[in-house]
């Protein structure tokens, strides 16, 4: 058995099954009540020779959904396990956790090790910035997946991984992006400073555009991003930039420093336009945490941004 796995998120699942596609099972979590450490669409990936990514629990569910994972994976059928923690037997008997919670999951394995319906369909889904609608085939217990949106009852919503493109690279930047990066964000960063460009600093984001910030929004395409944050540290770069963002669509805007300077910003903004951008901009970006310094302010924002998006 492999040891509990370091990773968890969905973009690293995603990654560890296009690196190695092999017969799996996917642990879904469908439903829960109370307490449960995992919420409705967090996945686990779990092969023949153990749980590979992911978790459901805080390690204490784990063992006993391995081994029904394979009891699946070996049989070829989808299966659904429930844990209930709400009882004081539980305490004693069951899991130990005291969570007084009850969590749903349904095991679905591909014995093929090239296709699996749900793994494909989030990698499509990740690549269109997407998310993939997992319901019921006519009451049996065969799971299909679709793209777009579904109203109907019974499908469980999976949101891709989310998208920030950071406009600076300073102090604060290599920090931000190794966290977000270890909590399943795309980062991609804009910067055109010599000084935060050189070495190996940005190496973890996903992509780099060495130029202007304000001058590279023009031309870049802003739909796939959920969050942009102005980390330039030049007022009127920043400035700028809120020039071009206010069109679109992103739906989370953070600027560094205090709110008199997020206001005196969108006071120079053409009213329209600071119309547009007051409901979806944030100045301080970050949770106020009474704490100083680039890796002060970078788990200050990492942590709103979780706050704001709750994706892992």
């Amino acid at each position: 058995m492999l040891s509990y796995p370091a990773e968890h998120s969905l973009r690293q699942l995603l990654e560890n099954w296009r690196r190695s596609p092999r017969p799996v099972v996917v642990a879904l979590v469908t439903a829960t009540s109370g307490s449960s450490y995992r919420k409705p669409g967090a996945l686990a990936l779990i092969d023949a020779q153990g749980l590979a990514i992911g978790c459901i629990s805080g390690g204490c569910l784990e063992v006993d959904l391995l081994a029904a994972a394979q009891q699946a994976l070996s049989a070829g059928e989808c299966a659904v396990v429930r844990y209930d923690t709400r009882s004081d037997e539980d305490r004693v008997f069951g899991s130990l956790t005291g969570c007084r919670g009850e969590v749903e999951v349904l095991l679905w394995p591909d014995r093929s090790g090239l296709r699996h319906p749900l793994l494909d369909a989030l990698c499509a889904a990740d690549h269109a910035h997407a998310s993939v609608w997992v319901g019921p085939s006519g009451g049996a217990l065969a799971p299909m997946v679709a793209a777009g949106t579904c109203d109907e009852a019974g499908w469980l919503s999976i949101a891709p991984p989310p998208r920030l493109l950071l406009l600076g690279a300073g102090p604060e930047a290599p920090a931000l992006i190794g966290m977000l990066r270890m909590l399943g964000w795309h980062v991609d960063v804009i910067e055109h400073r010599a000084r935060y460009l050189s070495g190996v600093r940005l190496q973890a984001a996903d992509r780099v555009i060495a130029a202007r910030p304000a001058a590279a929004l023009a031309d870049l395409d802003l739909k796939p991003y959920d969050a942009v944050i102005c980390a330039t540290h030049l007022y009127d770069e920043d400035r700028g930039c809120l020039q071009h963002l206010a069109p679109a669509s992103v739906r989370f805007i953070g600027i560094l420093g205090p709110a008199v300077r997020r206001e005196e910003l969108l006071a120079e903004l053409p009213e329209a336009l600071a119309a547009r951008l007051r409901d979806r901009v944030e100045g301080p970006a970050g949770i106020m945490l009474g704490a100083h310094g680039p890796e002060a302010v970078a788990l200050s924002i990492a942590a709103r941004l979780t706050q704001r998006f709750g994706h892992v």
